[in-house]
């Protein structure tokens, strides 16, 4: 296809338009870490107390099915602010008489460990409708507020989401793979 002079004006106009275009909101983002969800702690069954572990035993299960986030320079650039929302989909089993699920999930930091600022646990509380047996829940979000060194970018960073299980919850979770 061949443009003439004029053509290629208008189509040159057009691209240095287009290229000025930009909003205050088109400031370079910040490197956001990888976010991962914990094989092993990716699912929960809860179990009421007692030795039972049949279906009829179940409390809850729950799975998280995704997250959400973004990140903003810190001051100075000296941080990475991160904030990351979680969302579960929770199944109301047959041995849970009140409609209520209580379960705890982790935000870690693996790099920040052993500092305290490396893992949160946050603890939730869902309440089941009557009418209904499984639901869709996003917990509120997290803030994370990650270091940086000169050079280094939020990149660097992995987050680790999962499940806080205890020692029964992970080995039933191992030995019944999904």
């Amino acid at each position: 296809m061949i443009f003439n002079t004029p053509a290629r004006l208008a189509i040159l106009a057009g691209l240095a338009l287009l290229s000025a275009c930009s909003s205050k909101d088109d400031k370079p983002q910040p490197s956001c870490p990888t976010v991962l969800i914990l094989a092993d702690a990716e699912h929960f069954t809860q179990f009421r107390p007692g030795r039972g572990r049949d279906v009829t035993d179940i409390v809850a299960e729950g799975d998280i099915i995704g997250f959400k986030g973004s990140c903003e320079p810190g001051k100075k650039n000296a941080t990475v602010e991160m904030t990351l929302s979680v969302s579960f989909s929770l199944t109301r089993g047959a041995a849970n008489s009140d409609g209520v699920v209580d379960f705890p999930y982790f935000v870690a930091v693996p790099s920040m460990y052993p500092d305290p600022a490396g893992k949160a646990v946050m603890p939730s509380t869902v309440k089941f409708p009557d009418n209904l047996s499984k639901v869709r829940y996003s917990d509120e979000e997290v803030q994370l507020s990650l270091p940086l060194s000169l050079g280094q970018s939020g990149a660097s960073y992995e987050v680790i989401i999962g499940f806080q299980l205890d020692e029964d919850q992970l080995a039933y979770n191992r030995s019944h793979k999904r």
